[in-house]
């Protein structure tokens, strides 16, 4: 084998390793980014769920719980005013960290910013 073989194989190589690195860290990428979706429309789900309801769900501890560790910086102030209200007064305002989470989760899914920011919750009550 000559020379320039030599150089072909190892270019091959080379090549080679930078595409399955560069296509590892995209593929980490977007399986946290895909984690984390999947975690917040859990936690959306658990705080729309629970909130204007009398009493205290197990579920709303595993809510706040994921969104301390997979929130945004303010997902996580939003977080903790709203547990010190909840412990202050045994009742708070679920709204303000339900628009945040909606927001959030409508930008991670590339969805359009919507122009009405308020959130109305229903509650049917069997009877």
């Amino acid at each position: 084998m000559d020379f320039s073989n030599w150089i072909t194989i190892f270019i091959s190589i080379i090549s080679w390793v930078v595409v399955y690195i560069s296509t590892s860290r995209l593929n980490l990428k977007d399986k946290r980014k895909q984690m984390r979706i999947q975690y917040l429309m859990e936690v959306y789900d658990t705080l729309a769920d629970c909130c204007q309801r009398s009493h205290l769900s197990p579920e709303l501890e595993k809510a706040i719980s994921k969104v301390q560790l997979l929130g945004t910086d303010e997902q996580i102030e939003l977080t903790h005013q709203f547990i010190s209200e909840l412990a202050k007064s045994n009742n708070t305002s679920y709204d303000t960290l339900l628009e945040n989470l909606r927001d959030d989760l409508r930008n991670e899914l590339n969805l359009n910013k919507l122009n009405n920011k308020k959130i109305l919750h229903l509650r049917i009550s069997n009877k």
